[in-house]
């Protein structure tokens, strides 16, 4: 009986741990009461979340949360993260949102993120940086977070990015959708893992030749810019399997497609063709 009793408690006890590590935390007072449960914190975004602590200060006590995975914080009013952040070596995933900026013109965001950048490199595990409406140029240290998958800069006004994008070897997707781009640095080549890349929203007149150095891309997204034709190099792209460009301004659909024999997805909606080429039949595996 006892035996049995004991082996309940266990069962209690661990599906209370999975329980509470499914839950997400939004102030820093609730997440300390059971720190070894915590994986997810959300702090600061009060457009979302009201019971949030919208004004907060990170400091040295964040390496309580030693299981850690998940953080998403607003930057309008810390200037840097303590240094014990590096110690959360659990961390997957960091989102840095401007509260204030979804609509506002200007920069509201106090975080240094040169200093941000250089602390996050030193998290092995960290594999996602997910940074919406900061309207700042991006500094040279970004090229510090060389464990980084998953980038993504949405609304951030961006015009340029820096050389140094071209250290983060390990990167599989980049996501940089309305922004305010109309060319990529040379340095992207050197891109070898990227696997997807979605310039959504943006400024470009033409798909940039760099685009088509990278060997392993599979998933391309150049809708809503200001493309009219397609150069031949794009068939070099043979593990193409998404092609989106749609909302640009083709007249005549580009012929160069039809040899993208590994295309399961293509978006063309919303440009002036008249006609659609029978040939398009042989794209045999188009879902």
């Amino acid at each position: 009986m006892k035996t049995l009793l004991s082996f309940l408690i266990i069962l209690l006890a661990v599906g209370c741990a999975e329980q509470n590590s499914d839950k997400e935390y939004y102030t820093l007072k609730e997440a300390f009461k059971n720190p070894e449960y915590v994986t997810k914190l959300s702090l600061g975004d009060y457009r979302f979340k009201f019971g949030t602590d919208r004004y907060f200060t990170l400091d040295s006590t964040i390496q309580k949360l030693v299981n850690l995975e998940e953080l998403s914080i607003t930057c309008n009013h810390i200037e840097k993260l303590p240094a014990e952040i590096t110690k959360l070596k659990k961390l997957k995933k960091v989102t840095i949102v401007d509260e204030d900026n979804m609509s506002a013109p200007h920069n509201n965001c106090s975080l240094d993120l040169a200093d941000t950048f250089k602390k996050l490199s030193e998290i092995e595990n960290l594999e996602t940086l997910y940074l919406p409406y900061i309207r700042t140029e991006l500094p040279p240290e970004i090229g510090e977070l060389t464990n980084l998958k998953n980038l993504q800069l949405v609304f951030n006004g961006l015009r340029t990015l820096p050389p140094e994008i071209s250290k983060l070897k390990g990167l599989k997707s980049l996501y940089i959708p309305y922004n305010d781009l109309d060319s990529l640095p040379s340095t992207i080549i050197e891109l070898d893992s990227l696997v997807s890349l979605t310039l959504h929203t943006n400024h470009f007149k033409e798909i940039p030749a760099e685009i088509f150095e990278l060997d392993n891309l599979r998933e391309l997204d150049f809708g809503n810019n200001n493309i009219s034709t397609i150069p031949d190099d794009i068939t070099v792209l043979k593990n193409i399997v998404l092609l989106d460009l749609g909302h640009n301004g083709f007249e005549d659909f580009p012929m160069e497609i039809l040899q993208l024999t590994n295309l399961e997805t293509l978006v063309f909606n919303i440009n002036n063709l008249s006609t659609i080429p029978s040939g398009i039949s042989s794209l045999s595996a188009l879902k």
